[in-house]
């Protein structure tokens, strides 16, 4: 599993604390999880988590968020995109 925090303009930012609380096998399969993001500058970032089955097939699914000049986050909505 990899995850990464993109903000304003593609750029990475590192830091941040992933974990998984619970996984419920499907299909598909449920993945409950806890994020503790590192410190972002206000504006539209997005949450990338990406998994890699065993045959190196994965799945990366986004969720946009928009960080306010005060830091308050907005709620995320979440996309899936794939590669063979």
């Amino acid at each position: 599993m990899r995850t990464r925090v993109v903000a304003g303009g593609g750029k990475e930012r590192a830091g941040g604390h992933f974990k998984l609380l619970e996984h419920r096998p499907g299909p598909p399969d449920l993945l409950v999880a806890a994020y503790d993001p590192p410190e972002l500058p206000p504006g539209t970032c997005s949450l990338e988590v990406t998994l890699t089955d065993g045959t190196g097939a994965s799945r990366t699914s986004s969720a946009p968020f928009v960080i306010g000049p005060s830091g308050n986050q907005t709620e995320p909505r979440t996309s899936e995109k794939g590669t063979p």
